[in-house]
């Protein structure tokens, strides 16, 4: 859980709890707690492999250039790598 204090004296607290995951989905909600009232925002995911995210840049007229698994531009390691980071131009 996080906090947030402001000026005013306002505390938000916000969590952030997995609802369900699978088949390259994951479903969460983030909770935002006032004083006053609680919000709740729900999210979807959807993680592609590589492949598929070069097979629909080449649809779009786009070419990935470069992929790297970090934002440090170490290559791309589908066992250890936690980003996918596309370097992506038109297609020729």
């Amino acid at each position: 859980m996080r906090s947030r204090s402001f000026t005013a004296g306002l505390v938000v607290r916000k969590t952030r709890d997995v609802v369900s995951y699978g088949e390259g989905r994951i479903h969460f909600e983030t909770r935002y707690q006032f004083p006053e009232e609680t919000l709740v925002s729900k999210s979807e995911l959807l993680f592609l492999p590589c492949s598929d995210i070069e097979r629909h840049l080449e649809a779009s007229g786009l070419r990935a250039e470069a992929v790297y698994g970090d934002w440090d531009r170490q290559p791309f390691d589908l066992r250890t790598s936690e980003e996918m980071i596309f370097v992506v131009r038109r297609a020729s």
